[in-house]
């Protein structure tokens, strides 16, 4: 009984340490995508700004960071997935 109790603290240990690498790995993905989102604002402005002929490109803003955003949203909800998945 005892070995069988050991091995399942192994297996749902060595569970955790998945769940936390993959959780991690996300966290570094979700910052990333806010690094991406400043950078494509920044460039999309600086575009658009530097000569009167291209304002229009400001209209490429909401696409932009729609789209970033979105890829955002859904990351959050994968950690949220995981989460639940461990509570049933």
């Amino acid at each position: 009984m005892a070995d069988t109790t050991e091995h399942l603290l192994e297996i749902y240990l060595a569970e955790y340490q998945k769940l936390k690498d993959e959780q991690i790995a996300r966290i570094g993905f979700r910052d990333n995508l806010i690094y991406a989102t400043l950078i494509a604002i920044g460039g999309i402005l600086s575009y658009a700004l530097s000569n009167t002929a291209s304002n229009r490109a400001v209209l490429i803003l909401p696409l932009a960071t729609v789209a970033l955003g979105w890829t955002h949203l859904i990351n959050d909800e994968k950690n949220l997935g995981a989460r639940a998945l461990r509570t049933q």
